[in-house]
């Protein structure tokens, strides 16, 4: 609320249309569905749904409620880190309007510990998968292309060196599509209660926990996912802190900085 009252950020506003295609990557965690309820609510009518795997049973029960409503849903099997595979299967789809890009994986180790592979593999779906999305797609149409980034890239975290650094790459690029006048937002999450991957993560959510750093439930989640639509920045961080706790946790200085 703060920053959304900041004049000197200038915020934009995403409308939502009955006519685009809608794309959403890392489709079956909580984080993308949650995305999918927000666009569906607000009037789309063609979602994409791009993963790995085929979703499990709870994600396609979710899948049938938006073809309830009269929402074409398709779902598209490829790997985002695989050039050619995204290029393939989106090679039919001319009008896409907004993407938002989830895809992400954990390999938490302390970063004297890490081997490039580690490092490399989860770097790949921020990194490669975003950037083999956008050559797949027109940018010339896009509405927006929100990548789903974590506070880790701007606070860090203990043993995620590797998650850190895929997600501020996202948070820079969103930088650079501004500047080239594509519609390009990093939105920086704080953890989840139930879903998202750091939230899997027993060890990672005890650090952020002791830092002063709460998780949202859904409901709120969702509402915010909202707030950030009709407010929306090139990098925004979302995240419910107590920054007193934080200093105290983390020795750290002047957070009114953040």
């Amino acid at each position: 609320k703060e920053y959304m009252s900041n004049p000197q950020h200038p915020l934009d506003s995403i409308t939502i249309s009955s006519e685009g295609e809608y794309l959403i990557t890392g489709a079956t965690g909580a984080v993308g569905m949650s995305y999918a309820q927000y666009i569906v609510n607000s009037g789309a009518r063609k979602i994409l749904f791009m993963c790995r795997n085929y979703p499990n049973d709870s994600v396609m029960a979710q899948m049938n409620s938006f073809k309830e409503k009269g929402v074409k849903i398709e779902l598209l099997l490829a790997d985002v880190c695989n050039a050619s595979e995204v290029e393939k299967v989106l090679a039919n789809y001319k009008n896409i309007v907004g993407v938002i890009h989830g895809a992400g994986v954990l390999k938490d180790k302390m970063l004297r510990d890490l081997d490039w592979d580690e490092f490399e593999y989860v770097m790949n779906p921020k990194v490669k998968g975003t950037l083999n999305v956008l050559r797949a797609i027109n940018l010339k149409n896009i509405d927006f292309f929100i990548m789903l980034s974590s506070i880790t890239s701007v606070l860090g975290n203990i043993g995620q060196a590797n998650y850190a650094s895929a997600n501020y790459f996202m948070n820079s690029l969103a930088h650079y599509m501004e500047q080239k006048g594509v519609h390009g937002y990093a939105v920086c999450w704080g953890p989840w209660q139930s879903g998202g991957m750091v939230n899997e993560n027993n060890s990672v959510m005890k650090n952020l926990s002791a830092s002063g750093i709460k998780s949202f439930d859904k409901d709120t989640a969702l509402k915010l996912i909202g707030e950030l639509f009709d407010n929306i920045n090139s990098n925004i961080t979302v995240l419910d802190i107590d920054w007193k706790k934080y200093e105290e946790n983390t020795n750290s200085k002047n957070t009114k900085k953040l």
